[in-house]
């Protein structure tokens, strides 16, 4: 066992086989070479300043000089790769071409085998200088893209800049601002902020009792996303969508809130996608219904009054956002209240200053202030006073034994 960057490695390397062979030994310093020394009295590893020297190619003849840092050193089907092993690993600068050589399953595409060259270095065929050209290529095309089409700001994530192919990505458009798209052909996109709105039918039947119970509740104008998005992307994921509920070019978001669902037709309101859910007494039917892109919600109060006549619960969501907002607000207001007072009925004026008027404040600045100070001058009276009660009955219990025991006396 070696130990490479901190960490041990089983087994011994094959520098250590190499200078063993040629006589070195790792427990005498004085045969050891001037580019390596032994960690452990067993095995031999490059020095630092060492491995910048060293050379490295790969199957298909490209090179490296240098090794840096530990990137590249990991364990790939029972092989440790390392430079000790005069195997590295180096990430490819071609990596949307096919290559025989290139390992699989590897993380963050580190995915090709060097070994120790055995030709001359060619600065030509340098990885970092091939990966300079790509990006520079890359850059040159950006702007001869920005000059031909106006519009194009900023680059597009969904090209591949290796292969140069290109294929769109709803998850690599939510925060693009260009006004034209190269994944289609350049077509324009309407940028405009929306979000796709559906509607969530839950049906829940009991079978528990000798009559079943039925029980609805629809939640309407839920979002999709988060974050409003472009209204071109939002459309066209959505049409995907339709046609292939498992594409997999729909972010991860819509996939979990969509996914599953089976389309069932139309309802002259809306398509329908169903899913079911089977327990050992309760049924359960979730229905989306009612999609569509819109910068904000769509209210049918007509369709609100027929689904509570037919004897469902209907909630819209930015009505419950918003009332768990206005909850969550009055709870910090009510403890700042809280605080403040419990600091002034202690004595410490300090607690109204951040309340007081001042010159530049304006009209709703000023209400809340006054409105805020107030409430907590009359919290902090209801603090004494209930002090005062405690104080009070605490006083009374101790008259009423000390009368007791002069009785008792």
């Amino acid at each position: 066992m070696f130990t490479s960057h901190m960490y041990p490695v089983e087994g011994t390397n094959e520098l250590t086989k190499q200078l063993i062979a040629q006589g070195c030994d790792p427990a005498d310093s004085s045969t050891w070479p001037e580019y390596a020394y032994s960690i452990d009295d067993e095995h031999f590893v490059y020095r630092w300043d060492w491995k910048y020297t060293l050379i490295w190619e790969s199957p298909c003849g490209l090179m490296h000089r240098g090794h840096g840092q530990s990137w590249g050193e990991l364990h790939v089907n029972g092989v440790y790769h390392c430079k000790e092993n005069f195997n590295p690993l180096f990430r490819c600068p071609y990596p949307g071409r096919a290559c025989p050589h290139r390992l699989q399953g590897v993380p963050l595409g580190i995915n090709c085998e060097f070994h120790l060259a055995a030709h001359e270095y060619d600065p030509a065929k340098e990885i970092d200088e091939i990966e300079r050209r790509r990006r520079d290529a890359a850059w040159r095309q950006l702007e001869a893209d920005r000059d031909a089409h106006p519009g194009y700001f900023q680059p597009c994530l969904n090209m591949d800049t290796a292969s140069g192919r290109i294929a769109w990505r709803l998850y690599n458009c939510t925060g693009c601002q260009n006004e034209c798209c190269p994944a289609r052909g350049w077509a324009p996109r309407d940028t405009s902020p929306v979000n796709i709105f559906y509607d969530l039918e839950i049906e829940r039947v009991d079978h528990t009792g000798l009559i079943p119970d039925v029980k609805r509740t629809i939640t309407k104008g839920l979002k999709v996303f988060d974050k409003p998005i472009a209204r071109t992307d939002a459309e066209l994921a959505l049409a995907i969508w339709r046609c292939d509920p498992q594409s997999h070019v729909l972010p991860g978001m819509m996939e979990r809130k969509l996914r599953g669902y089976t389309y069932e037709g139309h309802d002259g309101i809306g398509l329908i996608y169903r899913r079911r859910y089977n327990h050992e007494y309760i049924t359960a039917t979730v229905t989306i219904r009612n999609i569509y892109v819109a910068k904000q919600e769509q209210r049918d109060l007509i369709a609100d009054l027929e689904a509570v006549r037919d004897g469902a619960e209907v909630v819209h969501d930015s009505d419950r956002t918003k009332a768990a907002a206005a909850a969550k607000t009055d709870r910090r207001k009510q403890s700042e209240i809280e605080k403040a007072a419990t600091m002034l009925a202690n004595g410490n004026r300090a607690a109204l200053w951040s309340y007081a008027i001042e010159e530049g404040d304006s009209k709703r600045v000023r209400e809340r202030k006054q409105e805020m100070r107030a409430a907590i001058l009359k919290r902090a009276e209801e603090i004494k006073a209930k002090r005062e009660a405690a104080e009070a009955r605490k006083r009374a219990k101790g008259e009423q034994l000390t009368m007791l025991d002069m009785l008792g006396g």
